[in-house]
């Protein structure tokens, strides 16, 4: 195993493996029925069938008036409006008379309102009593709150005592969203926030990009003999929950090559049975030891090394590869002597370290940009935080490479380095992040109070453009989309 193989281009293999993967996929989305789809990724860009609102509807509880008409209106000379009748929200016949049940409306020069007769000169002399929402009838310009009017006993006039102006609670049609405007584009990833202009809409499912499937494993004789706890089955379980795809837990695994060989192509061929795993993610054995087995199993299946071995810290040991349909030599081209192609494999492989520290890293910089370009996700921006002045040098180099607590004379590490800390915001708005004390892989006490994992690239190229001095980029722990919960600053 070497480490030849750079982060960035652990990276840029997966972003081309995924785009093969999405383009091979027999079913491009799924139907979901809008009370379901939050936390789903849009498969198809959403352009509004309709304008809202799609009427002129009332703002408030109260009475439609022709602004006009209340233009004198003061409290030693009230306007006088005769109450034609009421509107509610979901009412069609815009302008008809509705008759409160049990009142009898009051007829004026021998004509009733019954027909809702639109004559200018009616407009101005009268109202039509509204609710929040429902439908403005025509010529009628604002709405005058309930509380701002004197109803006569008869309930068949209003008295105003102050003019309204044009447009006073009410909603003028197609002032929020208009028809044939892109709502959203594919790859949005759906909150609660975003089903209220949907709705508005119209909609009632959405196309989504189809959830991956994953299978997960752990590996390890000391987890089945009871003498050491699952912690990666767990945390890999539960992180890719909060990711919003369907996981499946498949159990431990023995140090044991047969077996190991035995399960893993089972669960491979169940998964395509099934439609196919997208992913298996496996946990330990990894590495260059005498019961390492993971990577000599997936080889004798038939798979394709995509890297083992990535310039990372913690996790270096990290595997992948692609299990294909068909078997390849090494010369990269099928068994059957045609060029090999990646387009018909259905299962991507990791290996994750056995350190539980290490696998998190790994999972959360490897495992979790593919699965968000699986689904159509662009890259996930960081948050920018300064380092704690406490923290920036002194023990740790300037990439935090030395995370082995006090094992401050280690040479310094050149490739990528992932450090957990604690980010915390000040009261004027800025973000620091200080490093956790122990950075060892091996020990998980830090996670009790780190919130956010911190990327150190490795040393500057020329002509690359880096953030500025003590700035670096912050990410969530587990991946889950959402703002990283940050450490109360206090007043500093």
């Amino acid at each position: 195993m070497t480490t030849s193989t750079s982060y960035a281009q652990a990276l840029q293999a997966l972003l081309i493996i995924a785009r093969t993967q999405r383009a091979s996929k027999g079913v491009p989305y799924v139907s979901v029925p809008l009370t379901s789809a939050v936390g789903g990724i849009l498969a198809k860009d959403v352009v509004a069938p309709l304008s809202t609102p799609e009427h002129d509807t009332s703002a408030m509880d109260g009475y439609a008036v022709q602004s006009a008409a209340t233009a004198t209106a003061s409290r030693a000379h009230p306007v006088r409006l005769r109450v034609r009748g009421r509107i509610a929200a979901g009412d069609e016949e815009v302008g008809q008379v509705v008759r409160p049940e049990g009142e009898k409306m009051e007829e004026e020069d021998g004509q009733t309102d019954e027909n809702g007769d639109n004559n200018m000169s009616d407009v101005s002399s009268s109202c039509h009593e509204i609710t929040t929402g429902a439908i403005f009838p025509p010529f009628y310009d604002a709405c005058i709150r309930h509380e701002d009017v004197v109803l006569l006993t008869n309930n068949t006039h209003i008295l105003i005592t102050n003019p309204v102006s044009r447009g006073t609670n009410k909603r003028f049609a197609a002032t929020d969203i208009l028809k044939s405007t892109l709502v959203f584009c594919a790859g949005t990833a759906l909150t609660a926030a975003h089903i209220l202009p949907l709705s508005s809409l119209g909609f009632t499912t959405l196309p989504l990009v189809p959830k991956p499937r994953i299978a997960v494993f752990s590996t390890g004789k000391e987890l089945l003999c009871s003498r050491q706890p699952d912690v990666n089955g767990p945390f890999l379980m539960g992180a890719l929950r909060g990711l919003d795809v369907r996981a499946e837990w498949m159990g431990v695994l023995p140090d044991d090559l047969g077996v190991l060989r035995e399960r893993l192509e089972e669960a491979v061929s169940q998964g395509k049975r099934d439609g196919g795993w997208d992913v298996v993610l496996t946990s330990g054995g990894v590495s260059m030891g005498a019961w390492d087995y993971v990577t000599d199993v997936v080889k004798q299946m038939g798979g394709r090394v995509v890297w083992h071995g990535v310039g990372v810290r913690p996790g270096h040991p990290v595997f992948c590869a692609l299990v294909g349909e068909k078997e390849t030599d090494d010369a990269g081209e099928s068994a059957d002597g045609g060029k090999r192609t990646d387009a018909g494999r259905k299962t991507v492989m990791f290996g994750l370290p056995g350190n539980p520290g290490a696998a998190a890293a790994c999972f959360r910089f490897l495992v979790v940009p593919y699965l968000r370009w699986l689904m159509g996700l662009g890259r996930e921006p960081p948050l920018i935080a300064r380092l704690d002045p406490e923290y920036d040098g002194g023990r740790y180099t300037s990439n935090g490479a030395n995370g082995h607590g006090s094992q401050s004379k280690k040479k310094a590490w050149i490739g990528d380095a992932f450090r957990h800390g604690i980010l915390r915001s000040t009261a004027k708005g800025e973000l620091f992040v200080r490093l956790s004390e122990e950075q060892s892989p091996a020990k998980l006490g830090p996670f009790v109070s780190a919130n956010c994992w911190i990327h150190f690239p490795p040393p500057e190229k020329k002509g690359e453009e880096r953030l500025g001095d003590g700035l670096v980029e912050c990410y969530s722990i587990d991946g889950a989309r959402g703002v990283i919960p940050l450490a109360d600053g206090g007043d500093s």
